[in-house]
């Protein structure tokens, strides 16, 4: 007799297994990318850790030139990523040299993304400080 998972139970054992993934925290070691480095800080507004990674141009010391910035959210994933397509795309005359500058979390990434990207409604004197400030 062949039996088969329904796809309530498929997607309840995905759940624990991403879950627990994300709970063991990262056990891997930092990608070192060239020409890049990373600036630890802690927000005086939230307490939270921040790290921001920075990746510059190949001849970026050598020359007084100007290069837009992008900046990226969720570097703890994306920034070498992101990097390393530039640079392709720089290497094939597709695209101008850039900064690069990803913040990421320092430490319980998922945890703090939570909080920080998910919309939530302001009142009262809050609402009216950020809408003065």
């Amino acid at each position: 007799m062949k039996t088969t998972l329904n796809p309530i139970s498929l997607l309840v054992i995905i759940l624990i297994c991403f879950v627990s993934l994300n709970l063991q925290g990262n056990k891997y070691l930092p990608v070192n990318i060239s020409n890049s480095q990373a600036i630890s800080f802690t927000s005086s507004i939230n307490k939270t850790d921040y790290e921001l990674q920075i990746s510059l141009p190949s001849h970026y010391h050598e020359s007084d030139k100007r290069y837009p910035v992008v900046y990226l959210l969720d570097a703890n994933n994306d920034f070498p990523l992101v990097t390393s397509i530039s640079r392709r795309l720089y290497q094939e005359d597709n695209l101008q040299p850039i900064i690069i500058v990803g913040i990421s979390y320092k430490k319980d990434a998922y945890i703090h993304r939570i909080s920080d990207y998910t919309p939530t409604k302001m009142t009262g004197d809050r609402q009216d400080k950020q809408i003065n400030s």
